[in-house]
């Protein structure tokens, strides 16, 4: 049976590769530049108070992973990037952020909980 941390890595890439085939993935030198202030315009809906605090999550994010970024896998940074990209329309640092420490947690597993 498959890990947890397998199983996420195949779920990003079959979301990738049929969502968004030509997706370029996060460069070697650091966090990707994601587009996410679209998105956030698109979830408030017209309200100023949900677009601040969707900019500022994000903003948040970005932050976080300038910080922590070597820390992840290659593999994950991959993943992840091309899953927080999905279509080139839905850009998102959360869900970046959100992809690495999912997988980072489910490599953290005790094996018994991976079978």
């Amino acid at each position: 049976m498959r890990s947890s941390a397998g199983i996420l890595g195949v779920l990003a890439l079959v979301f990738a590769s049929v969502f968004a085939p030509s997706v370029a993935v996060a460069q070697a030198g650091g966090v990707p530049s994601l587009e996410f202030a679209q998105g956030c315009r698109n979830t408030a809906s017209g309200d100023a108070t949900i677009l601040g605090r969707c900019m500022r999550d994000e903003q948040r994010a970005q932050q976080k992973l300038t910080a922590e970024w070597e820390t992840f896998p290659h593999a994950d940074r991959t993943q992840c990037t091309a899953l927080a990209k999905l279509g080139n329309v839905i850009q998102s640092y959360v869900e970046l952020i959100t992809c690495l420490e999912m997988a980072k947690d489910a490599r953290a597993l005790p094996k018994s909980a991976k079978e």
